[in-house]
């Protein structure tokens, strides 16, 4: 099954008006945001839950969402994936679906299934370095308008496998899985992201069996727990060359 090619509008470009230091003169310019359009996700023919997104990529981040919330294992679990409009979208699977929506986060951790991470890699360090200069040199969407999050997933030689932007970290993240998903390639060991390290980051990166989370801001203790539960290597403030290491240590090479 392949995923949407369809080329679509992301940015568009508004009037906005600016005021430099205390001046009271407003002075009109034009700026450029992204566009965020709602996709809602049915599965079974029946309504799974709306993603407010940026547009493309809808069936990965589709695949990628229902990947994360215990949905579907593999591709294998998709019998067909149907756009039915721009904003809309069908996903027929084998079994009935458990609408996780309806339990808490943390409940949710206790019915999916995690992904082996025994196979431990060492990354160097230097790699996670160059792995967020090319984030943020492929990051078009938010060098150009501020308003976007961008996610990578590599192999442990730093090669990017999957890259996706969204107006969310979440979908970012969502569209990078499901990009590897629909490939039958789910074997990335480092996920790079702009956003911020929550619970349901490392989450999705637990299912996919990812063994380094890297971002270049903080995490946050919930996130920081589960990590350490499942055997993830946490980054956190990866600018330059610098990083603060939070969980699994050993897996990083320092190169000095």
């Amino acid at each position: 099954m392949k995923g949407n090619i369809r080329i679509r509008k992301k940015i568009v470009k508004v009037d906005a008006y600016s005021i430099e230091g205390r001046r009271d003169k407003m002075e009109l310019k034009h700026d450029l945001i992204a566009i965020e359009k709602p996709l809602n996700i049915y599965v079974n023919n029946v309504y799974y839950t709306t993603i407010f997104h940026l547009p493309g990529l809808e069936c990965e981040l589709a695949t990628g969402h229902l990947f994360s919330d215990g949905v579907i294992n593999e591709a294998g679990d998709i019998q067909a994936c149907n756009e039915a409009s721009d904003n809309t979208i069908h996903f027929t699977v084998p079994r009935k679906v458990g609408f996780l929506k309806t339990s808490t986060e943390l409940d949710e951790l206790n019915n999916l299934i995690f992904r082996s991470t025994e196979d431990v890699v060492k990354i160097s360090a230097t790699v996670i370095f160059k792995a967020f200069d090319t984030l943020y040199a492929s990051a078009k969407i938010f060098s150009r308008t501020g308003s976007a999050h961008a996610a990578s997933l590599s192999n442990y030689n730093g090669r990017a496998v999957a890259f996706a932007e969204d107006v969310s970290r979440h979908n970012a993240v969502d569209k990078a899985i499901g990009i590897v998903i629909l490939q039958n390639s789910l074997n990335a060991v480092f996920l790079a992201l702009t956003g911020r390290l929550s619970l349901s980051i490392v989450r999705k990166a637990a299912r996919a069996g990812i063994q380094v989370v890297a971002s270049r801001g903080a995490t946050t203790d919930a996130a920081l727990k589960l990590a350490k539960q499942c055997g993830i290597t946490l980054l956190g403030f990866v600018r330059g060359d610098k990083m603060s290491i939070y969980s699994h240590p050993e897996r990083i090479i320092s190169d000095k």
